[in-house]
């Protein structure tokens, strides 16, 4: 696949994601993002308050946005940010969240708007894949001759399984070797280098989740 193939089929695919997203109120989902920053599941009134909405209006965002939530109808995960451990970690100062795949990894300092350290399983070699990401850029990635993998997808699938159709094929990995092994067990899946995976985040977020 040449660069500019691939990059047609970055932002098919995010459009995609992008249309999962679109019933969904944004204005008030967007508080919990940094709220699920802070370490711990995310009341119902917590984001009634922030968001000058009422109770039942930020149900029905929770419910449209697919949000996942505890035993007491607290947020604990939302667009694939949780509390709940992955294999992709992502730390924000003190508190340690998980992504469900490497590009929501990436989207995550946009999301709660501060600097980030990732670090991921490579899925082939098991070692240890990090990253950091500052001031809407990545700065640092360990080791250097990391990259990521992206998958192509159709709408329909994504609508109704964003985990099984997108999210299980969108990993780190420790080197280039090791990508190539995990692409060529399904012909949608690709490799990025990891600042391209993070400016496929960026264009994820301005579709989606900017003010």
């Amino acid at each position: 696949m040449d660069e500019e193939t691939r990059h047609q089929a970055v932002l098919e695919t995010l459009s995609h994601i992008a249309a999962r997203w679109a019933d969904a109120d944004k204005r008030v989902l967007r508080f919990v993002f940094p709220m699920l920053a802070k370490g711990k599941p995310v009341t119902i009134a917590h984001i009634s308050e922030a968001a000058h909405v009422t109770p039942l209006e930020v149900v029905r965002a929770l419910e449209l946005g697919r949000a996942g939530r505890d035993a007491d109808g607290h947020v604990v995960e939302l667009s694939g940010l949780t509390l709940n451990p992955t294999m992709h970690r992502v730390q924000i100062g003190d508190v340690a969240l998980f992504s469900c795949c490497a590009l929501l990894a990436q989207l995550t300092s946009m999301l709660v708007d501060k600097s980030v350290r990732i670090e991921s399983v490579d899925p082939v070699s098991r070692r240890l894949v990090r990253t950091l990401v500052e001031r809407g850029s990545v700065t640092a990635i360990d080791p250097p001759e990391a990259m990521s993998s992206f998958v192509q997808t159709d709408a329909p699938s994504v609508l109704q399984d964003a985990g099984e159709s997108f999210c299980r094929h969108v990993h780190y990995f420790a080197s280039s070797e090791t990508a190539s092994t995990f692409i060529e067990a399904d012909d949608r899946r690709y490799v990025l280098t990891i600042p391209d995976l993070h400016e496929a985040a960026r264009h994820l977020y301005k579709e989606v989740w900017a003010p």
